[in-house]
Formats: C-alpha cells, structure tokens, sequence
C-alpha cells in the first residue's frame, strides 16, 4: 500500500481540501433546508390566513344578518393588514368590500363612485413591513 508521499500533487490537494469540501457541502444542504423551512412556514401561514378570509366570506352571505356583515367586514379587515396578502388578494378584498358597500347601502340613494366606497376603513389600513423570522413561527 503506498503511502501520501506516493499519491499525485493533484491527489494530495484534493485530500487536503476534502475537509473543506465537506463543511461547503453541508452548509448548502443546511441553508437549502433552512429556506425550505422558512417557504414552508409561510405557505401555512398563508393558508391559515385563506382559510379565514374563507370564513369572514362566508359571513357576508346575507346582507339581512348585517351583525354577521359587520363580524365579516371586520374579520376581513383585519385580515386585509395582513403582510402576506398580495397585490391580487388585496384587489379581491377590495373588489369584496365594494360589492358590500354597494349592498349595504340605502335605495334611495343614488349609487357612489369608486373612490367613495369605504367599509369601515379598508383603505385607511397602514402598509404593513414584510415579516420577519418571528412573525412566521407564531400560529395564528
């Protein structure tokens, strides 16, 4: 059996970096798996979230219960602060909060514009920041 001193010059860098090698490796592996973990957190997240904006929908299914409208609006509005909420489910609350404004609104009067449709402050709501490592661990 030879010895180090008989392997190649290539050979015995390669021996001497495999230590090296195999800490990059496993440090890959570990941030693939951490972002993973975080994706998968978020993903909850934004499901449990739908499954609520679900549920505040649901309440606004008759506009004669206007105590269950006002229990949804306020869920939705709630919800509508949200950081996960998109571009796209913010254009369906809104469009939601419109067609509950225009239903709740009396006969006689004459129908407002889009500008003028509010439903208990749903554009008033602050821009939230994107959430950090500490909002995505906590259960809703």
């Amino acid at each position: 059996m030879g010895t180090a001193a008989d392997l190649p010059l290539w050979a015995a860098f390669v021996a001497a970096l495999a230590p090296a090698g195999a800490l990059l490796v496993a440090s890959i592996a570990a941030a693939i798996a951490w972002r993973s973990h975080v994706r998968q957190k978020r993903a909850d997240r934004h499901q449990e979230l739908w499954m609520s904006l679900t549920w505040a929908l649901d309440q606004l299914q008759d506009p004669k219960d206007s105590y269950r409208v006002q229990l949804g609006m306020t869920v939705l509005t709630s919800l509508g602060a949200d950081p996960l909420i998109n571009k796209t489910d913010n254009k369906l609350l809104d469009k939601v909060n419109k067609i509950v404004a225009a239903r709740s609104a009396p006969e006689d009067t004459p129908a407002s514009s889009d500008k003028d449709i509010v439903v208990m402050g749903w554009k008033d709501l602050p821009p939230r920041a994107s959430p950090g490592i500490e909002d995505l661990g906590s259960p809703l």
